[in-house]
């Protein structure tokens, strides 16, 4: 089963399916993002802060980021927004930066994964789909997925669960993916059966099998 374990100091990319989606989008973003220790960076746009709200703190720790080590970038338009996070990219002054836009293009995210090389940060571009191509070394797909049923009350909602589809992966392997987030243990695990079953699990394999996103490379 994969696990997730760290983000790589480079540009991954996140989109969903639709609008509707995007708050699962940025649960899955925060919950990647937490994996990075220290301050994490993040940068919104106006408009998506106006379509889609701001973060909220307690829902940042159930993700597992502290809202202590989290610093707010807000910026009028994406195009500033994408600005601060290069920024914070070339500083080296943080863990993670994340960009919270509705769409960035091939040169603003190949600027960002440059950035990334040269500060040694680990970049996340959460942007809403546009068909345009991008310069993310990984890029996931998210759409929500129903809670686990909560072990103690059934009528309550459990961990949270997303459907989630790695479109690139370079050397780790592509799929998709119904993962869930462990709140205590701040992990990600499979939620369920391989979206594309392979034969070793269809054979029954029951070993965990490790995605380490930090050992992705660049095509």
């Amino acid at each position: 089963m994969p696990e997730i374990r760290a983000l790589p100091r480079a540009l991954t990319g996140i989109t969903v399916d639709g609008p509707a989606s995007w708050p699962a989008g940025i649960g899955f973003g925060l919950a990647l993002a937490s994996q990075c220790p220290g301050a994490v960076l993040w940068c919104q746009s106006g408009h998506m802060a106006r379509e889609y709200g701001r973060l909220y703190g307690p829902g940042l720790a159930a993700l597992g980021l502290d809202p202590g080590r989290l610093i707010l970038a807000r910026a009028r338009k994406d195009t500033d927004a994408l600005w601060a996070m290069e920024e914070g990219l070339r500083s080296a002054g943080v863990s993670a930066v994340v960009g919270e836009v509705a769409g960035a293009g091939f040169t603003a995210s190949r600027r960002l994964a440059l950035a990334c090389a040269e500060g040694g940060t680990a970049g996340l571009l959460l942007h809403l789909p546009d068909g345009a191509a991008t310069a993310a070394r990984a890029r996931w797909r998210v759409a929500p997925a129903p809670a686990a049923p909560d072990p103690w009350d059934g009528r309550a909602p459990g961990r949270p669960r997303w459907h989630v589809e790695l479109m690139r992966g370079d050397d780790a392997r592509t799929g998709q993916w119904t993962m869930e987030w462990d709140g205590e243990t701040h992990r990600f695990h499979l939620a369920a059966a391989l979206a594309d079953r392979t034969a070793e699990a269809r054979a029954g394999r029951t070993e965990p099998e490790v995605l380490d996103l930090r050992g992705l490379r660049s095509g």
